[in-house]
């Protein structure tokens, strides 16, 4: 790593209150993860929204209730097979 790199690393460590130069980058790689993770996530809603023809719904209380009751029986239904 360069000079100017570890230096930063290193003042930054003892900003953020991190032990170690190494935790420190641990937390960055784990946010990294993080960011990327949603960013798949928005994509895949995104594709979701973008795929198939669209509905009209009238009681969207009512149809995210019925979306939410059968995921959760689907999830339930995994779980006791496994």
């Amino acid at each position: 790593m360069p000079d100017e790199l570890r230096e930063f690393v290193e003042k930054r460590t003892k900003e953020s209150h991190f032990a170690t130069p190494t935790e420190y980058i641990r937390a960055l790689v784990r946010e990294d993860q993080k960011r990327a993770e949603q960013d798949k996530l928005e994509r895949l809603l995104l594709d979701g929204l973008d795929s198939g023809k669209p509905i009209s719904v009238k009681d969207l209380d009512g149809y995210f209730k019925q979306k939410k009751d059968a995921l959760l029986a689907r999830t339930k239904s995994k779980a006791t097979r496994k």
